[in-house]
């Protein structure tokens, strides 16, 4: 009777409703496309787009909550390669949680009238294991009942409007369609009832408190990555990452990061040792542009800046073609001394 009491139910007619109900949902499964999946497939491609937008992009690296990546190109990331990110993410720190998750789908829907705001739909799956303990703490002697028959997974979705500001996102408190369900979210009277079991067992205040928690695991996956925005293109919805500062500067200044020196290796040994300088300094200033903020005010300049790059992209060009006819008459003592007056401007 305490349990039924507590759980609002005043009858047994209710009991077995709740508990036939219970029993289905927990077994249901949401209704996921391919392309919301965190597929091989999708992790590959993920894969491959970070490879071609990243400067210096390490495979044993991860991408999101990383803090220092540079992005040589926006990277455009589909719901499906997202999930695959945060599900690899989820993989890697298992071992330092209690409950088990994996992500079964990231959906995105962005807003093709104002692409600020974006729709994520995001299926957590837990293992049966991690809710039964709630589920017989809280319902006493029902609990085998409902629990008896359940699968290996069970299939939590959390949805909230996100909007992007100033190149981060957060959820969009002025959203009234918030939801937080379990399985494919039939039933809402029983689907809240368990909902509410959910709530301790991850450490929230209700329901409201408890989805504003899974936005957060989107949040903070990507906030740190780079700038954030939203993007719609022949239907298809994409999460889109790129430098917070002076990404123009830094795609002109990239061609000379990525110089391959085995490509000269006619140089003499004196041009060289300038050409591995000139590379690294590159390098290095790639990762300063993308963390200061330059305008007409700051020290430097963005036109200072700006007229230095530019000398050094015409000094790469240059460079390339004295190679290609005569490597051995080819002079990079201006190229040096644009790289080097570069570097000065941000002592």
């Amino acid at each position: 009777e305490g349990e039924k009491i507590q759980m609002g139910i005043n009858n047994w007619g209710d009991l077995f409703n709740f508990i036939s109900g219970t029993g289905k949902l927990l077994k249901e499964e949401p209704e996921i496309t391919d392309q919301d999946k965190p597929s091989e497939q999708n992790l590959e491609s993920a894969h491959t787009q970070l490879e071609n937008s990243i400067v210096g992009y390490d495979s044993e690296t991860s991408f999101l909550g990383s803090e220092s990546l540079i992005f040589k190109t926006p990277l455009k990331l589909t719901g499906g390669q997202l999930a695959a990110l945060i599900d690899d993410e989820l993989a890697s720190l298992e071992k330092d949680s209690d409950i088990e998750l994996s992500v079964a789908q990231v959906k995105l829907e962005v807003d093709s009238d104002d692409n600020n705001f974006c729709i994520i739909t995001m299926t957590l799956s837990v293992n049966k294991d991690d809710i039964v303990k709630p589920i017989e703490d809280k319902l006493g002697a029902f609990a085998s009942i409902i629990t008896y028959s359940l699968g290996e997974k069970i299939y939590l979705t959390t949805v909230n409007r996100y909007q992007a500001v100033d190149g981060e996102i957060i959820v969009d408190t002025a959203y009234t369609q918030s939801d937080l369900y379990i399985g494919n979210g039939s039933n809402s009277a029983i689907n809240d009832k368990i909902i509410d079991l959910l709530v301790s067992m991850f450490g929230a205040e209700d329901k409201n408190d408890l989805n504003a928690d899974f936005g957060k695991i989107i949040i903070e996956a990507v906030n740190k990555a780079g700038r954030v925005s939203f993007e719609i293109d022949s239907n298809i919805s994409y999460i889109v990452f790129d430098n917070h500062n002076n990404s123009e500067l830094i795609q002109k200044l990239i061609v000379t990061g990525e110089i391959d020196l085995a490509d000269y290796n006619n140089l003499s040994e004196a041009n060289k040792t300038i050409l591995e300088e000139v590379k690294t300094k590159a390098n290095n200033l790639l990762a300063t542009l993308a963390a200061n903020e330059l305008t007409e005010t700051t020290t430097p300049t963005l036109a200072e800046v700006q007229n230095i790059i530019n000398n050094i992209e015409l000094d790469n060009t240059n460079f390339v073609l004295a190679y290609q006819n005569d490597p051995a008459a080819v002079d990079l003592t201006v190229y040096q001394s644009n790289v080097n007056a570069l570097t000065a401007l941000f002592l």
